[in-house]
């Protein structure tokens, strides 16, 4: 490899090994792990959260969040301001329950400038391989990005991209986290890593 990257890293690799005195075969491990951790995105897969049940005098995509959905939805965003999370783009399905589970995430998290939110219409009625399409041109400018949309496409697209774990179902209300060390023009099949979970418990 000789890219121009490449020379870089080489190139800060030489001076942390002149200026700390480290073993360059040692800094060489330290340094490109902390290289790929600094390349790497992640992306949140979460599934909206409790919603009204269906009735025949209400198309499915106005149907609300109840009050149990309201108050998961803060503690997911609660969660993630606990691990310094700093997602920069939600996409969301543009349905009632997947759009509001994403605000009040959005509102508890807290971040300033807030993430850029953004519907997609594939997340309510598309396939996953269509949202798969989305993530691959995004541009590298975002690195936390979270799809809130339903089930099961959701888990579908997980599986997919994840190389070590499968979910196979996801509650209402549920995150996933993968990882993806690569430019998101990349993310294929098995390319990603399972982080996490987390499934608000309420009192």
């Amino acid at each position: 490899m000789n890219s121009p990257v490449t020379k870089l890293i080489t190139t800060l690799l030489q001076d942390k090994k002149e200026n700390l005195n480290i073993p360059l075969k040692s800094c060489n491990k330290i340094f490109f792990r902390t290289v790929l951790l600094c390349m790497a995105n992640t992306l949140y897969i979460v599934r909206h959260a409790q919603a009204e049940r269906a009735n025949g005098a209400q198309a499915d995509e106005f149907r609300r969040l109840t009050a149990a959905g309201e108050r998961t939805a803060r503690q997911l965003g609660e969660f993630l301001r606990s691990t310094n999370s700093n997602v920069n783009l939600i996409i969301s399905s543009p349905a009632v329950r997947a759009l509001t589970t994403a605000q009040r995430m959005m509102e508890s998290l807290a971040l300033s400038p807030a993430p850029i939110m953004q519907l997609e219409h594939t997340l309510y009625s598309g396939s996953w391989q269509s949202i798969l399409k989305r993530l691959t041109s995004l541009p590298e400018s975002f690195s936390h990005v979270m799809l809130v949309g339903q089930y099961p496409t959701l888990v579908e697209l997980h599986d997919y991209l994840s190389a070590n774990r499968q979910l196979g179902m996801m509650q209402p209300g549920e995150l996933s986290a993968l990882s993806f060390s690569g430019p998101w023009c990349e993310l294929s099949e098995a390319t990603a890593t399972h982080q996490l979970t987390y499934h608000p418990v309420l009192a």
